[in-house]
């Protein structure tokens, strides 16, 4: 898994891995990060929790952000690693950042058979869990697993309402360093499934990403890639989630002659709030103007 999301996720696991190890459908109550360094191989892994109590395992879990078709191969190798190591069984799991993650070699299983034999002389069985099947209530019931949320199983006209409960539960961290961190690393998950500028527009107003140089760089990209032409995508994307239809070809060419940035982030937001089309564009109601008495 590439850089930056190897670290933001290795960073996510060490703040609780009793967490991760409950949503990967463990019940267990003791857990602790363990060395990951293989480097007489090649490297080290993403990361590797030693579950302790009577019965101990360790649970290896690898985040892949983008596709890569030898990572079976390369479980089961560190899978042997930790064995042998550990002297403990050893659950691998891998985790599916992003759709375009998703290979069908990706089965839960590895085998290999020799030429012309029938019977395989390997079966490696592993866990395969994938973000975008997860439930965003589930993600957000731990401040470990809540960044991956935006990017879960959720509709994006639910964006809005993911991010307001992630800031909820944010107030209550009292490190602003910690806080921060969980924010750009949510920023930067979000960039494997939205637009740059439809996540800055999400962020836009939590508190903290305003001085961020994250945020400033999704900022910065979104404007360099056509801000009115990103703003119009976004409505376009929350409205047909939103709505339930997609727009006629008189909302697109509505939408295409509003051309300053400050109206198409006006529609932005309002698109959060109304449920048709019509409504979306309907002009928006004239203030009642004060007559002076005589």
């Amino acid at each position: 898994m590439s850089k930056p999301f190897d670290s933001t996720m290795k960073v996510l696991l060490e703040l609780a891995p009793l967490d991760w190890l409950r949503l990967l459908g463990h019940n267990v109550t003791h857990a602790r990060i363990v060395d990951a360094d293989i480097s007489t191989v090649s490297g080290a892994v993403d990361k590797a929790i030693r579950v302790g109590g009577k019965k101990k395992w360790i649970q290896h879990l690898e985040f892949q952000a983008g596709p890569d078709a030898s990572k079976p191969a390369m479980l089961n190798v560190y899978n042997g690693i930790f064995r042998c190591r550990h002297k403990l069984p050893v659950l691998s799991t891998i985790i599916l950042l992003s759709k375009k993650a998703n290979l069908s070699t990706f089965t839960g299983t590895l085998t290999e058979t020799l030429p012309d034999e029938t019977e395989p002389y390997l079966i490696f069985h592993y866990k395969v869990v994938r973000v975008w099947e997860l439930s965003p209530d589930e993600l957000l019931k731990s401040i470990a697993t809540m960044p991956l949320a935006p990017i879960s199983d959720v509709p994006v006209a639910d964006i809005p309402e993911v991010i307001a409960q992630i800031e909820q539960k944010m107030s209550s961290i009292p490190e602003p360093s910690l806080r921060e961190d969980l924010w750009v690393t949510t920023s930067i998950l979000m960039g494997l499934k939205y637009e740059d500028a439809f996540t800055a527009q999400m962020l836009k107003g939590v508190q903290g990403m305003e001085e961020s140089t994250v945020y400033q760089a999704i900022i910065k990209k979104g404007e360099k890639r056509g801000a009115e032409k990103n703003a119009r995508e976004i409505i376009l994307q929350i409205g047909r989630d939103r709505f339930g239809t997609e727009p006629t070809d008189a909302i697109i060419e509505a939408l295409s002659k509003i051309t300053t940035i400050k109206r198409l982030n006006e529609l932005v937001r309002r698109s959060i709030v109304v449920s048709s089309w019509g409504e979306l564009l309907a002009p928006a109601p004239k203030k009642p103007t004060r007559t002076r008495k005589k």
